[in-house]
């Protein structure tokens, strides 16, 4: 089965956006025609159980894949009748652990189909220009070079791949978020559930030397306890954070408490890790992660860390050239925070996220 992905592209070659939305649900085809109608896509519709004949009659750029119930078997044979036409599957509140599964089985995104018109439109277009530049080329490329490397070994790739899937998996998520507090809260909520429990802070950028809290996650220490510290890694630490630029772990936290002072001193016995958000050059947050130490932070933990800032850090940026907003307009420091935030996917209880 051929695509036009499969096919030599020539950048002379006029773009023709054909895109196949694959649909056994009346009610989100209705909905597609509307969110792309006004619209350059050509937008063609088929059954699961037409895909095979419609895909070799039109050749489409990209499939919409739209799922009713996540089934990871259907997406399996659809994605075989597709061959290597690029896919996006389109579902509603699909867990975090089904949407890894969905990128390692090949997809290339996942929209959420609840999401507003314009959201949509925005990916799906986005996935048109990764098309059309090459992009996934050079990705596939690389893929598969490493894979022939001598010096790859399987348990490396898998590795690799794990990562790859989970980033996808977030990005997928996070991209749905056009405002500051589902930015934090959705990753905060992936972040936890890839390190496990643990005491988490999100520090804004105010400017290049100060910070403000814009998120806290109390796994065993509450935040009562946790604000002195916090606000002095605010004034005193991130700016050197972001100076660094790089993933840091405090292999030494009585020299990094020393360093902070007293009111560090709740970070004795604690595993801690910082973690600049940046984008451009520019340093938008710094994460930092602590718990026990009797539960430490893998070593095998930071490339997917350090994978998931830059993410993190991108959308960040889009929020803030989408709304505008400046230095002010980031949410008031969780100091000032009255209401009590227990339902963020971190447990009940002494659980706090705000």
């Amino acid at each position: 089965m051929e695509s036009k992905f499969n096919n030599e592209f020539s950048q002379d070659q006029s773009r023709n956006d054909d895109m196949l939305v694959v649909t056994d649900q009346g009610i989100d085809r209705e909905r597609l025609e509307q969110v792309f109608r006004q619209s350059e896509i050509r937008v063609y519709f088929c059954t699961t159980g037409e895909i095979d004949t419609t895909v070799d009659e039109i050749c489409p750029d990209l499939v919409l894949l739209c799922i009713e119930k996540m089934s990871m078997d259907v997406v399996g044979d659809c994605l075989k009748a597709l061959g290597r036409t690029p896919t996006i599957v389109g579902g509603r509140e699909i867990e975090v652990d089904s949407l890894v599964d969905l990128f390692r089985s090949g997809v290339d995104d996942y929209i959420d189909l609840c999401s507003t018109d314009d959201v949509i439109l925005d990916r799906v277009q986005s996935a048109f220009d990764d098309i059309f530049l090459g992009d996934r080329d050079s990705v596939i490329g690389m893929v598969g070079d490493s894979i022939a490397g001598d010096g790859v070994h399987h348990g490396d790739m898998a590795d690799r791949l794990d990562i790859v899937s989970s980033v996808s998996a977030y990005r997928a998520l996070v991209s749905q978020d056009l405002d500051i507090e589902g930015v934090l809260q959705t990753s905060l909520e992936f972040l936890l559930s890839k390190t496990g429990p643990t005491n988490a802070a999100v520090l804004l950028a105010e400017s290049e030397v100060d910070y403000a809290l814009g998120a806290y996650v109390n796994f065993e220490c509450p935040r009562e306890l946790a604000d002195p510290v916090l606000d002095r890694l605010a004034n005193g630490v991130c700016h050197h954070v972001a100076e660094q630029g790089e993933l840091v772990k405090f292999h030494d936290v009585k020299e990094f408490i020393e360093a902070v002072g007293t009111e560090a001193e709740i970070l004795q016995n604690s595993d801690v890790i910082a973690m600049p958000c940046i984008h451009e050059g520019e340093c938008l947050a710094v994460v930092f992660l602590f718990r026990d130490v009797s539960t430490p932070f893998s070593e095998e933990m930071a490339p997917l860390l350090d994978s998931l800032r830059q993410v993190f850090g991108e959308q960040l940026a889009k929020v803030i050239r989408i709304h505008n907003r400046l230095d002010a307009q980031w949410p008031d420091s969780v100091v000032d925070e009255t209401e009590d935030f227990t339902d963020w996917g971190f447990g009940t209880g002494d659980s706090k996220a705000a």
